[in-house]
């Protein structure tokens, strides 16, 4: 009898135990910021590097998709994407300072190398100029959406880099993001198209953006 009430026991510890680890192990990933190796992913060998001004040092989460797997995604996959992108906590993506020198963004392609896991290989070549697509919101969380911005990646002196100034698209949109003089903030979903060796591949991340000095 006492055998069996101490199997019980035992038995409701380690469920409990196992429930609390769960737990904490699902709060240690809410409150952790994206690692390394979680920022970028492909679900093929081509990757979209990013490199921005922030004043925290963090660079988008970016996931890579062909044109053709990205165009099948439903709804709710989509919605899991924007979840990934987004960060894992708040504050995990960078800000833009639309006031300052932090509008201009800088683009390059790479592939995965298949000796060295993580690594890549030399700058790609895309065949053509790629395409930069904003989706604005109020927050990264807000479902309605402020407007949208649209345009070429600009080459620079580099072959395979290019940039996209955030403050031209703006103004040539003529969406104003100040609003006279009070601070104002905007979120961005952004998408790159790109075409490397006859394929075609879509990049999606999202940054903040603010018109204030304060991070």
């Amino acid at each position: 009898m006492r055998q069996g009430k101490t199997k019980i026991i035992i038995t409701s510890i380690a469920l409990i135990a196992c429930a609390l680890i769960a737990v904490l192990m699902h709060i240690n990933d809410r409150l952790t910021p994206a690692s390394g190796d979680e920022r970028n992913r492909s679900t093929t060998d081509i990757v979209l590097r990013v490199h921005l001004e922030d004043a925290a040092d963090r660079t988008p989460v970016i996931r890579t998709f062909t044109r053709d797997e990205y165009d099948q995604l439903d709804e709710g996959q989509r919605h899991q994407i924007k979840n990934e992108i987004r960060g894992s906590i708040e504050g995990d993506v960078p800000m833009l300072d639309l006031k300052g020198d932090g509008c201009l963004l800088e683009f390059s392609f790479g592939r995965l190398s298949e000796e060295n896991a993580g690594s890549l290989t030399d700058t790609l070549i895309p065949e053509e100029n790629p395409s930069i697509g904003i989706v604005l919101h109020e927050t990264l969380y807000s479902p309605e959406v402020s407007g949208t911005l649209s345009g070429l990646l600009t080459p620079g002196a580099v072959e395979g880099v290019y940039y996209s100034d955030i403050c031209q698209l703006v103004q040539k949109e003529e969406i104003n993001l100040s609003e006279g003089e009070t601070p104002y903030r905007i979120s961005m979903y952004i998408e790159v198209g790109y075409r490397i060796e006859g394929k075609t591949y879509v990049s999606v991340f999202a940054v903040n953006a603010k018109s204030d000095s304060e991070h």
